[in-house]
């Protein structure tokens, strides 16, 4: 978890900093939430679409929530998550053709303060795999990864494909997900008042990725939001 710093000119700063993080309690919640801000300043750079970014994120948070039993990650992997989501579509900038491929580009090319070098290349290539060609050795960036790393891209992407998958049309139409797991399935119950149509036949085809993983089948339902419930929602 070492972060890469400017030795020459911070030198006694950055040795209390690691020694802080690695002998104390160190707020990573803090470092994340600051990461995450560094992830909007880069997104709107692009001029990415905020809304569904914000709303994909937060859903590939509920996601990894709610699977933990399953995928066995940690925060760490969280924060890997919830940044490459945010930053899912940021290539679009570039062309929207092949917009996978620009995103991984231009994230492992830009810096994120107390986010070190490896962990970019994972956060680049999860966001990569959010669609397209699931992970393959024939692609030079993963397969330069050590076994658990991709493991860990492998991961993370399926459940962010997923998670793309519920806002399809970026309109926001799903409100909220409950996640609840099975033996052999993740249930999923969509929270809306609007017709899911596109958004389920999105997600039975993205989910093929999750059902390599973890073995699971993805089932989804849907319930219709109340009045009450909207009135409530944050504007």
């Amino acid at each position: 978890r070492d972060e890469i710093r400017d030795w020459s000119s911070d030198v006694c700063s950055s040795d209390l900093e690691l020694v802080d993080k690695h002998y104390r309690v160190w707020d990573y919640a803090r470092e994340r939430d600051q990461l995450f801000a560094a992830g909007l300043q880069l997104g709107r750079r692009y001029h990415f679409d905020e809304r569904h970014a914000t709303l994909v994120s937060a859903f590939a948070c509920d996601l990894f929530d709610g699977t933990m039993s399953v995928h066995g990650l940690g925060q760490e992997e969280r924060g890997i998550l919830r940044l490459a989501a945010l930053l899912h579509d940021i290539g679009d900038f570039v062309h929207p053709s092949s917009h996978h491929k620009h995103t991984q580009y231009i994230i492992e090319n830009s810096d994120f303060t107390g986010l070190p070098p490896e962990h970019r290349k994972i956060v680049a290539l999860v966001a990569r795999y959010h669609r397209r060609a699931a992970p393959a050795l024939r692609h030079a960036s993963y397969a330069s990864l050590d076994s658990e790393d991709r493991d860990r891209v492998k991961a993370l992407a399926s459940i962010l494909r997923v998670a793309d998958a519920l806002d399809r049309g970026h309109r926001g139409k799903v409100e909220s997900i409950e996640v609840t797991t099975k033996k052999d399935a993740l249930q999923l119950t969509l929270v809306s008042k609007e017709d899911l149509s596109l958004e389920t036949w999105t997600l039975e085809r993205k989910a093929e990725l999750f059902r390599d993983v973890f073995g699971m089948e993805v089932q989804t339902k849907t319930r219709v939001a109340s009045a009450s419930a909207a009135d409530n929602t944050p504007s």
